[in-house]
C-alpha cells in the first residue's frame, strides 16, 4: 500500500484519508479516487460445546490472499487479486494504474450522462410539442363534432318550426308579425339560426349572460 502511495505523489496526484471513514483516495485530475487492500476470508463451520449441547459454529480466518480495489462499490470498482505466480507487491505500476483508468471511466461516466441528459431533455421537448399538436388536433375535432352537431339541431328545428308553422296555418292562428304565435315562431327561426354555424348568429337575450357574473 505504500509503495502506490508513493509512486501515486511522484507523480503528483496527493493521496489522503477521507474524514471519519475508512478509506484512501488519490486526487487525480480533479477527481478523488478511493483505493483500498483487502484480504479475503476463509469461511468455516465448526462444533461448539454449548451449556447442553453442541452447537455449529461460523468461523472466519484471513487466507492471506489480497485484492486491491479502486474505485466506488455503487459503480463497480476494480479490482487485482494475488495470483498462484504474482503477488499484488509485484503489480505497483498495475494497481496505479487502475486507479488512473478508474478517473477516465468515471469521465466516460460522466459524458454519457451528460449525452444521456441531452438526449432526454431532447424527447422531453419532443413529447411536449406532441402533446400540444394532440391537443391541437383533439380541439379541431371537438370543434367539427360541435359544428355538425349544431347543424343538425338547428336543421330538425327548422323542420319542426315549418311543420308547426303549417299546422297553426290550418287551424287557423293568426301568424302575422305581431300575434303572440307569429312572434314565437319568428323566434323559433332566431334561435335555429343561432345554432347553425352557417350561418351568422343574430343577437339574443343570452349573449349578455355573462354579465351576472360581474354583479356579484
Amino acid at each position: 500500500m505504500n509503495a502506490v502511495i508513493v509512486q501515486l505523489e511522484a507523480e503528483k496526484f496527493p493521496v489522503g484519508v477521507k474524514s471519519g471513514e475508512h478509506g484512501t483516495t488519490a486526487q487525480v485530475f480533479g477527481q478523488n479516487i478511493p483505493f483500498s487492500i483487502v484480504e479475503k476470508l476463509r469461511q468455516t463451520r465448526q462444533e461448539t460445546r454449548g451449556y447442553s449441547y453442541p452447537q455449529m459454529e461460523t468461523v472466519y480466518q484471513p487466507n492471506g490472499e489480497l485484492e486491491f480495489r479502486a474505485g466506488e462499490d455503487k459503480y463497480g470498482y476494480r479490482k487485482i487479486r494475488d495470483g498462484k505466480t504474482q503477488k499484488l507487491e509485484t503489480l505497483i505500476s498495475r494497481l496505479v494504474g487502475s486507479v488512473l483508468r478508474e478517473v477516465r471511466d468515471r469521465a466516460i461516466r460522466a459524458e454519457q450522462r451528460r449525452l444521456e441528459e441531452i438526449e432526454e431533455r431532447k424527447r422531453a421537448q419532443e413529447r411536449f410539442v406532441l402533446r400540444e399538436q394532440i391537443e391541437a388536433e383533439e380541439k379541431k375535432v371537438q370543434e367539427l363534432e360541435s359544428w355538425v352537431s349544431s347543424w343538425v339541431r338547428a336543421k330538425q328545428l327548422r323542420e319542426f318550426i315549418v311543420a308547426l308553422e303549417q299546422l297553426w296555418k290550418e287551424k287557423g292562428h293568426d301568424l302575422s308579425a305581431k300575434s303572440p304565435k307569429g312572434e314565437r315562431i319568428s323566434w323559433m327561426k332566431v334561435h335555429a339560426d343561432r345554432l347553425d354555424p352557417l350561418v351568422e348568429s343574430p343577437p339574443s337575450i343570452l349573449d349578455r349572460k355573462n354579465e351576472l357574473n360581474r354583479w356579484y
